[in-house]
This record gives structure tokens, C-alpha cells and sequence, in this order.
């Protein structure tokens, strides 16, 4: 399990001093094989250490072991030296920082790990209240000035990307579920967005030919789809019923599609047989064919 270095014969030093004594300062309980190594409670796995025994022997395990123990040992050392102010016992070194962080960021996250925390965050996110309280945290940070520096940082690492072949063609083949559409149309009901956030994206994308290509022409533009990508999109549309297929419109839209399409003003045309000029619906409904055989007076 252990290393045979200097650092094991240091660690099992100070082990072995701490038997044949009484502490009558400050004192700890170190387990000689961690419990995250497999070790037990017993009295035989425990060493009564002084607090800088104790960190000195957290620091020597990270010698001694390789791997996946290495990388437990290390956060154990991470967390040891994150104590809170009012109980902390340990004096750090800024060398002895620096080499921890320096080591964890060295090594890999065992996929066990990945999995534990991954498992743990799909728990704590799905508690509604966990999200709201973190969503909330996130837009206070954003409302500040560091946070402003960050979104400026992000923008400018997000201009002109463009997704690789292969992730666009993952994007073409994804299979979109009646349940993913559910779910989406429930997140955005009742969502409100302000005429801030209206204006701010307006703005944003005024002059763009499209929106995701931050300024630039999009990559298909102009290439017309192939009789396969036509085949594909009609069969995958096939069968699909529209979301608001027999959802009767209410009256408030209703009033505001037609006061949109009044202010709207309608193409002047002139009947060829009378030369009437007016607007086009009302000219192709009374004019044209209808007046074809019209005698017109000279």
C-alpha cells in the first residue's frame, strides 16, 4: 500500500514515539491506514498525535502513496488546512500550499471520484429550492463588477466559435423525445422575460445574418439541402402532431395578431383593365378577372 521511501520510514517514526507516551497538551486521533485506505476503528489503527504531528504525518501519506490513494490523501491534507479560523491549529507554510495544489492539480480524478460527485450534484439539483438558491447566487455574481468581467471574458472566448463536423452532425442525428419536448415546455411556462433582456438581445443581433454565427454568415448559407437531407427531414416530421394542434387561440392574441397585421401597410397595386390603384387584398377580390370583361367608357 505504502511507498518503501524515507517518507514511510519518517511516518511509522512518529507513530511509534506517540505509543510510549502521555499527552498533556493539545492532542489528535490519526488512524496509522486511513479509513479512505481501508482502515478500521480499532485501537490498533489509532495513534494519539500533538495537531502538528498529526498534519506532518497527512503530508508525509501524500509521499508515500501513488494513485488513487495519492489523490485521496491529498484532499485530505486540502481539507485539513481549510479549518475554520476560530479552531484552526494548523499554521500552513505557503511552500506546503503551494505543493498541494501544485500535486492535485498534477493529479487525474479517478473515474470512481467523477462518479460520486456527479451522483451527488444530480441529487442536490433536483431539489427546486437548491436551484432557485443557487440561480440566485449566480445573477448576484453577475450584478457585480467581477461578475462583469467574467461575462466579458466568456463573450470573448465564445466569439466566432463555430461546433466542429462531428458535433453538428451529433446535433442532426439527436433523436428528440415527446418527454424532452414535455419537459422543455415546462421550464419556459410562466417564464417572464423583462423589456431589458427583449432590448439587450435585439441589439445584439442587429445586423447578424445569423445569431449563433456572432456576426458572421452562417456556414450554410446559400448551399441548398440534398433530395437525402429533404427524404430525412420529411420522414422525421411524418406523424408528428403540431403542439397546438386543436388549442383554440384566446382573444388576447387574437386582438394582438390584428393589431400588428393593422399597422402593417399593404402593397399598392393597378388593375391592368381599369387601372385602379389600392391595396392588394382588396384588388385581387374585386378587380382583375372581375373586371376583365368590363367596358370601359372612353
Amino acid at each position: 500500500m505504502y511507498l518503501q521511501n524515507k517518507y514511510t520510514l519518517w511516518y511509522y517514526k512518529i507513530i511509534e514515539n506517540s505509543k510510549n507516551r502521555e499527552l498533556n497538551i493539545y492532542s489528535e486521533k490519526h488512524h496509522i491506514i486511513p479509513r479512505s485506505l481501508g482502515g478500521s476503528d480499532d485501537k490498533e489503527n489509532i495513534a494519539v498525535l500533538t495537531g502538528r504531528e498529526h498534519f506532518l504525518c497527512h503530508l508525509l501519506l501524500v509521499r508515500m502513496t501513488t494513485g488513487k490513494n495519492k489523490f485521496k490523501m491529498l484532499r485530505a491534507i486540502e481539507y485539513m488546512s481549510k479549518i475554520p479560523k476560530k479552531i484552526k491549529i494548523y499554521k500552513i507554510h505557503a511552500r506546503h500550499f503551494q505543493y498541494i495544489r501544485s500535486e492535485i492539480a498534477k493529479t487525474p480524478v479517478p473515474d470512481s471520484v467523477r462518479k460520486k460527485i456527479g451522483a451527488a450534484n444530480k441529487k442536490l439539483y433536483a431539489d427546486p429550492e437548491y436551484r432557485k438558491k443557487k440561480s440566485e447566487q449566480i445573477r448576484a455574481f453577475y450584478n457585480t463588477p467581477e461578475g462583469e468581467i467574467v461575462k466579458q471574458k466568456l463573450r470573448e472566448a465564445n466569439t466566432g466559435r463555430r461546433p466542429s463536423e462531428e458535433t453538428r452532425a451529433k446535433m442532426r442525428n439527436r433523436i428528440i423525445t415527446d418527454e424532452y419536448r414535455k419537459k422543455q415546455s415546462e421550464k419556459s411556462k410562466g417564464r417572464i422575460q423583462s423589456e431589458e433582456t427583449k432590448r439587450k438581445r435585439s441589439e445584439s443581433t442587429k445586423g447578424r445574418d445569423n445569431y449563433w454565427c456572432r456576426g458572421k454568415s452562417s456556414w450554410n448559407k446559400g448551399i441548398p439541402n440534398t433530395p437525402e437531407q429533404n427524404a430525412k427531414a420529411s420522414a422525421k416530421l411524418k406523424g408528428m402532431k403540431a403542439w397546438n394542434k386543436g388549442i383554440p387561440a384566446s382573444e388576447e392574441s387574437n386582438l394582438k395578431r390584428k393589431a400588428k397585421q393593422s399597422n402593417i401597410p399593404k402593397p399598392k397595386i393597378e388593375c391592368p383593365h381599369c387601372h385602379k390603384i389600392g391595396g392588394q387584398p382588396a384588388m385581387i377580390r374585386h378587380h382583375f378577372d372581375k373586371c376583365k370583361f368590363n367596358i370601359i367608357p372612353t
